[in-house]
């Protein structure tokens, strides 16, 4: 399932189609259509750190001249919401099949990632 555009508006849909889905402001920016770099992303600066940088930096963060268009919202600064109280029957099942995968997958990269540390001796 991935977020994809129809008629210029955002939906959940896989390979057989749409889900229902209704417009939201992107949770991932917030409505701005963009995000910082990764490196910068999430990290909160302290106010020596702030102060090494400079104000040249902190005005370039302010500016956006590390920022790059939002992965989820591709910029445009929405996204969309499933609504599960509409999903039909078939709709369901699709949903259900989703989830199973994730969670098939995520088992498999849990046993790559335990056989990895014993291997490894981490």
């Amino acid at each position: 399932m991935k977020l994809t555009w129809i008629n210029n508006l955002p939906v959940w849909a896989d390979e057989h189609g749409p889900f229902p889905s209704k417009v939201i402001v992107c949770p991932t920016c917030g409505g701005t259509g963009a995000v910082l770099i990764d490196g910068m992303r999430g990290h909160a600066y302290t106010p020596d750190e702030l102060g090494e940088l400079g104000e040249d930096f902190i005005g370039d963060m302010t500016s956006g001249v590390y920022d790059r268009p939002c992965e989820e919202c591709r910029g445009k600064r929405v996204s969309a919401e499933l609504i599960e109280d509409e999903l039909s029957e078939r709709d369901q099942e699709r949903l259900d099949a989703y989830y199973e995968d994730l969670d098939h997958e995520w088992e498999i990269r849990c046993e790559i990632e335990a056989e990895r540390r014993f291997c490894h001796g981490i």
